[in-house]
């Protein structure tokens, strides 16, 4: 159930519909946020609408929620570059990616 709805969240995430992203989370129920996937994909939501500080706290839960989940740490290393240079290499990461999709987004510089 989980990896179902975690799918469909990042594909309506992609569609730009985040508040379904948001609710298909959400239906995993109080499990979500213990769940760094989770928590991954709420801090994408958050970042999408403006809220980084909210981003980072959810990027920061997924952290300490599994500590080898990469794409969390990625987000964080990106929110940092921003924050701290303007600009980063890193894209953002909805943790369903291949390292070659994230090859891909990184030559042509899109965001996921």
């Amino acid at each position: 159930m989980r990896d179902a709805l975690l799918g469909r969240a990042r594909s309506a995430l992609r569609a730009g519909e985040l508040d379904g992203a948001e609710a298909l989370v959400m239906e995993y129920g109080d499990l979500a946020m213990s769940d760094a996937a989770c928590l991954n994909v709420l801090g994408v939501v958050a970042e999408v609408r403006g809220r980084w500080g909210e981003a980072r706290k959810f990027w920061g839960r997924a952290v300490r929620a599994d500590r080898k989940y990469e794409p969390a740490y990625q987000n964080l290393r990106r929110y940092f570059e921003l924050w701290q240079w303007g600009r980063s290499e890193c894209v953002r990461a909805l943790g369903d990616e291949t390292a070659l999709d994230l090859l891909r987004a990184r030559s042509i510089g899109r965001g996921y």
